[in-house]
């Protein structure tokens, strides 16, 4: 990933160039996943063709890495593993099947600090329904928030839409800038990041939040 701000992305030669007020910087353009194009800033129709040649996702983002919309100008991409994606989206069975392993791997990411009881794993193997699998993730979301809040002494509560503390509003700023690297990382590999598996039956990004949850806990 490369975060400009203030400066235009243009192409001199067979390059990519960022200009801002302290001069040139080269992009190795082959070597970037998602350009961040932040505040103040612009880039040229050939600028925007040559990501799309090297497969450079391009990404509209605010408030530093806080991404709006990302965007490939170019190719194609192969739909097999799209059309897998939404057979699996499209079958209760397989969709119940994949929800159980993904909680089951975001608790083992924090099994070494969280005891997460046999019990409380045979719970989720006897879910029926996805619907019961997203009650027993907010369960265990509290549960890891109760943790890592514990271990920084301090009470804390997540509130997503109108809490002003430092603690929630920190959160949620890292919260959406790992939504927009995964979800760009989703689109690379062929995906798309509204079908999800527990989450995304009607809330686009469904299948970003889904691999972003198991993430977190090893960034606490």
């Amino acid at each position: 990933f490369f975060l400009t701000e203030f400066s235009k992305i243009s192409v001199a030669g067979r390059s990519i160039v960022a200009v801002d007020k302290n001069g040139v910087v080269n992009l190795p353009i082959s070597s970037i996943h998602t350009l961040l194009i932040g505040r103040g800033s612009s880039i040229t129709s050939d600028a925007a063709a040559l990501c799309a040649k090297h497969n450079c996702y391009i990404a509209f983002v605010t408030g530093g890495a806080n991404v709006q919309s990302i965007w490939h100008c170019g190719r194609y991409q192969n739909p097999k593993k799209l059309i897998k994606q939404a057979e699996v989206f499209n079958s209760p069975s397989l969709r119940l099947e994949s929800a159980k392993r993904l909680l089951i791997n975001r608790l083992e990411t924090v099994s070494d600090e969280i005891h997460f009881n046999q019990e409380m794993m045979s719970k989720i193997n006897d879910c029926e329904s996805v619907a019961s699998i997203m009650g027993l993730e907010g369960y265990f979301t509290k549960v890891i928030y109760a943790h890592f809040s514990s271990l920084a002494g301090i009470k804390f509560k997540r509130n997503n839409a109108n809490a002003t503390d430092k603690v929630n509003t920190d959160l949620s700023i890292l919260s959406n800038v790992l939504y927009g690297f995964v979800s760009s990382t989703i689109c690379a590999l062929g995906y798309s990041p509204s079908l999800g598996i527990i989450h995304g039956q009607t809330r686009r990004g469904g299948l970003a939040f889904d691999i972003a949850d198991v993430i977190k806990p090893r960034l606490a």
